[in-house]
């Protein structure tokens, strides 16, 4: 059964703060620019503290973020217990973040790439991306190939802000994926799982 993706309390409150600042001034500048790059940085840490809470549900031995950005996330979920002797990766299209990102932890693995470019040979019993899906170029269109790069019985998961189209994902489930779509105040969960059994997969 898949778990609800829920923000905190803290997480709600910094959003609507972020919501009310961009109500003010539709173009922030001054004040209200650092005043919405502050909640906007909190809002952030609130969702990956959701997301972390959610993937420590899971098991795996190896684990990719797509647009880890400076690694802040797949650092922290390094640390967490079910999550130590596993490998993880991250990939980002900015080669200024992959270098900071590499400077925060040997222990990760991260590289520049892309969606559609994964630049390691292995398959992953989860991939999944954090707020940058919205921001893919024909995101739709780099799904496949993702999916073809988990293991048997392996998941790629978005978590979004962003509305999604739901006629765009229902494709995969004539493909033998299962997909979960769930819902809340603002974030989105997609969860499109792959058969154990590789025959049953195209």
């Amino acid at each position: 059964m898949e778990s609800r993706l829920r923000l905190s309390k803290k997480g709600m409150e910094t959003y609507t703060r972020a919501v009310a600042i961009l109500k003010i001034s539709k173009k922030p500048n001054g004040k209200n620019r650092r005043e919405l790059r502050t909640a906007n940085r909190a809002l952030r840490l609130e969702i990956h503290k959701a997301v972390i809470k959610d993937l420590s549900r899971r098991n795996a031995k190896s684990i990719l973020e797509i647009g880890c950005g400076d690694g802040e996330l797949l650092v922290k979920l390094a640390s967490i217990g079910n999550f130590r002797s596993s490998h993880l990766f991250g990939i980002d299209r900015s080669r200024k973040g992959i270098r900071i990102a590499r400077k925060r932890s040997k222990r990760v693995r991260f590289a520049v790439g892309r969606s559609n470019r994964i630049p390691y040979k292995i398959k992953f019993d989860i991939i999944f991306t954090v707020l940058s899906f919205h921001e893919w170029e024909n995101g739709y269109e780099s799904i496949p190939g993702i999916l073809a790069r988990l293991s048997p019985g392996g998941s790629f998961i978005i978590y979004d802000t962003m509305p999604m189209s739901t006629r765009s994902l229902l494709v995969y489930k004539k493909r033998g994926v299962k997909l979960t779509v769930l819902k809340d105040r603002i974030l989105v969960k997609i969860v499109f799982s792959k058969p154990s059994s590789t025959a049953q997969y195209i």
